[in-house]
């Protein structure tokens, strides 16, 4: 069962400046992803970007969302409660969440880190390395920008983020098909921000 609970969701100072700057950070990132793909010769179909794709990959995260929301529900014993926000933060988290980390992370983790490390050391290797590489890199963000102490952002970083991370490679590698994996990140990314226990 749903309960309303009248609460904002505290955006610490940092993490708001953060976001700020991290929006530039990733377009960046996602220049230099472009720019090296297009010196070796590949185009956006290396990403899985088509229109068809697009298509395909709402479909396949429309139907996962609800089935890892249900999973959530289970996991928190039966029931969750929704923060009373404006619709403005709403509409700037989703977009936060879908664009700024969702697709852009995704480009690059699935696109372009682990399409090259299976390339380079075989499907099943580079699929657990780029879960490896992307779980290292949020030891830094989980450190300084959630706060956390140095144990709790390695357990984050070297475990969590590893293992949750496995089934989106996963789905990208059996599809070729950036788009549901870069909905699921940015929706289940989004989803705490509303839903809470």
């Amino acid at each position: 069962p749903l309960k309303s609970v009248k609460r904002k969701p505290r955006v610490a100072p940092v993490a708001m400046a953060a976001k700020y700057f991290a929006i530039p950070a990733y377009i960046l990132l996602l220049l230099a992803v472009f720019f090296l793909l297009r010196r070796r010769g590949f185009d956006r179909s290396y990403f899985g970007i088509t229109a068809r794709n697009l298509s395909r990959g709402m479909i396949i995260a429309l139907i996962l969302i609800p089935a890892t929301l249900a999973a959530e529900i289970m996991m928190r014993g039966g029931g969750l409660s929704v923060h009373k926000v404006s619709i403005h933060y709403i509409i700037d988290r989703l977009v936060w969440y879908l664009v700024f980390v969702g697709l852009l992370e995704e480009l690059f983790y699935r696109g372009y880190v682990q399409t090259t490390l299976e390339r380079l050391l075989g499907p099943t290797r580079g699929l657990y390395l780029a879960s490896l590489v992307m779980g290292f890199t949020h030891i830094f963000q989980r450190l300084f920008l959630r706060g956390q102490n140095l144990e709790a952002a390695l357990i984050s970083g070297l475990v969590i983020i590893p293992l949750g991370c496995l089934p989106w490679g996963y789905l990208f590698q059996r599809t070729r098909n950036i788009f549901p994996v870069v909905f699921l990140h940015g929706m289940l990314d989004f989803l705490p921000r509303i839903l809470g226990g």
